[in-house]
C-alpha cells in the first residue's frame, strides 16, 4: 500500500511543451527565473513531488477526427480519472492496431508506461521509459517526461545515485524544463 501511495503522489506530470500540438499547457509560475509547474491547492508531499488535479500529460489535437484519436482521447480521460486499468486496456488495443510509423505510436507507448507505473508494474514501466529515452524517434516532450519518471522510479527504490543520473540528464538536456524543480529524491 505504501508503494501505491508514493506512486500516486508522484503523478504530477501534466504537460507543457510548446513545440508540439500534442501537448497542452498547465498552470506554471516563475521561480528563480524558470517556469515551473504550480502545485494544486490539494497537493501533498511524498518524494518531494506533488500530484496536480489536472493530470493529462499528452493531449491529442482533435482537429483530425478518427477512431484512433477518439479512443486515445477516451484513454487519456480515464488516466485523468485514475482509471488506470481501463486506460491500460484501451491503450493496448490502440497500440496493437497502429504501425510504428504512425505519429501516435510513441505517444501511446508512453501512456502505457504511465499506466504501468500506477498499476504497480514498475519493471515494465521502467523498460518503456528507458526505451523512450534511448530512441531517436520520440519527441523531446516525451523524452523529458520519461527522464523525470526514471528518476522517480529510482527514488522509490532508494537508488538515489541512479535517480540523480536521470535528474541531471533532464537538467542538461532540458535546461528550461518545468519538471526540474521536482528532479530530486528528498
Amino acid at each position: 500500500m505504501k508503494i501505491f501511495s508514493i506512486l500516486f503522489s508522484i503523478f504530477f506530470i501534466t504537460c507543457s511543451s510548446t513545440d508540439s500540438s500534442y501537448f497542452r499547457n498547465l498552470k506554471t509560475k516563475q521561480v528563480e527565473g524558470k517556469q515551473v509547474a504550480e502545485p494544486a491547492s490539494d497537493s501533498y508531499s511524498a518524494v518531494s513531488d506533488f500530484r496536480h488535479k489536472d493530470t493529462t500529460i499528452i493531449y491529442l489535437n482533435t482537429i483530425e477526427k478518427n477512431p484512433i484519436n477518439t479512443k486515445l482521447n477516451e484513454a487519456v480521460k480515464d488516466i485523468d480519472n485514475e482509471n488506470y486499468k481501463k486506460a491500460y486496456s484501451q491503450l493496448n488495443t490502440i497500440f496493437e492496431s497502429i504501425q510504428p510509423e504512425n505519429k501516435l505510436y510513441n505517444i501511446v507507448y508512453y501512456y502505457l508506461g504511465e499506466c504501468e507505473l500506477f498499476l504497480n508494474k514498475i519493471e515494465e514501466a521502467e523498460k518503456r521509459f528507458n526505451r523512450i529515452i534511448s530512441s531517436k524517434d520520440n519527441s523531446e516532450a516525451i523524452i523529458e517526461r520519461s527522464l523525470i519518471r526514471m528518476g522517480q522510479i529510482n527514488c522509490l527504490r532508494k537508488q538515489n545515485e541512479k535517480a540523480l543520473f536521470y535528474f541531471q540528464k533532464l537538467k542538461e538536456d532540458f535546461p528550461n524544463s518545468i519538471y526540474s524543480a521536482f528532479a530530486k529524491c528528498s
